[in-house]
């Protein structure tokens, strides 16, 4: 599985080459591809371990679990979780209806680096 702290080394790097010279606008581009896919894989490794259990990486639930996340579905559900109240489909498989102001919070921010990723 991919190291989130791995990447994010990456991204600082890129974005600090060259202290004296400020970096070019392709080692922006890349650290800030960089930093999504780190907050990305963060993601789906907390997400597996939560419902696997911490103890259970190599496991073919762990693996399956963790590979079904895709960009544009993560992006969808950011969406809707950024109201306070969730739409009917949501509340319905969640079994709630109110979002909390850091999970609101949260997906705007991962909402707003998946945009600055496209751009």
């Amino acid at each position: 599985m991919i190291d989130s702290s791995d990447l994010l080394a990456v991204a600082r790097f890129l974005s600090n080459v060259g202290i004296q010279a400020s970096p070019s606008d392709a080692q922006l581009r890349r650290a800030v591809s960089t930093a999504y896919y780190a907050l990305f894989h963060k993601v789906l490794r907390a997400a597996a371990q939560r419902f696997m259990g911490p103890n259970q990486k190599k496991s073919a639930g762990y693996a399956l679990l963790y590979r079904s996340f895709d960009h544009r579905h993560m992006r969808t559900v950011c969406e809707a979780l950024r109201a306070s109240t969730l739409n009917k489909h949501f509340k319905s498989h969640l079994r709630r209806s109110v979002v909390s102001q850091d999970m609101r919070d949260f997906v705007g921010v991962f909402s707003s680096l998946q945009e600055f990723r496209h751009l």
